[in-house]
């Protein structure tokens, strides 16, 4: 059965269609949360408001920063400002607030913001949607899938330069 997965940051579009490429599921981009019908998932980037449900359907939400640090909003730029060296991404449960996966990024001495929200947004694209297909498929995703990030072996900290 074809399953279908509501999005509505442009920006997660083209991993999730990478990723999902050939799979039976098809991704939707909608422009509001209020618009997202017939969908088996959403998968929401940074929002900041609670959702207590829609529909039983799961609501998954990406958040720039490793929480419980820098919840809230500009957390990526709060982090990298911080002069903190471990950050990354937190994906929740939009309905309870529960951590699903988390994912560091690094911050070197001389990684630029830039630097830093290329490899935010890079680690995004592999590893959301690979947490959105466990949960789709009813089954616990194992760590070493979020581990697996295509480094091809040539980056020196925080993979920054690899294809991924």
């Amino acid at each position: 059965m074809r399953k279908k997965i509501g999005i509505i940051h442009k920006n997660l579009l083209n991993g999730f269609i990478q990723y999902f490429y050939n799979k039976d599921t098809e991704i939707i981009l909608f422009d509001t949360i209020e618009n997202i019908k017939g969908c088996d998932l959403i998968a929401l980037y940074d929002y900041n408001e609670h959702i207590k449900t829609i529909d039983n359907i799961a609501i998954l939400n990406l958040h720039p920063s490793l929480l419980p640090a820098f919840a809230g909003k500009d957390a990526s730029k709060r982090a990298f400002e911080s002069g903190v060296k471990v950050s990354g991404i937190t994906i929740q449960n939009q309905s309870n607030g529960k951590i699903i996966a988390q994912y560091p990024v690094f911050i070197g001495l001389t990684t630029s913001y830039n630097d830093y929200m290329g490899e935010i947004s890079a680690i995004t694209n592999k590893i959301y949607p690979i947490v959105c297909d466990a949960i789709l498929n009813d089954r616990v995703f194992d760590f070493a899938e979020l581990l697996n990030t295509g480094c091809n072996g040539n980056c020196s900290g925080g993979c920054n330069g690899c294809s991924h």
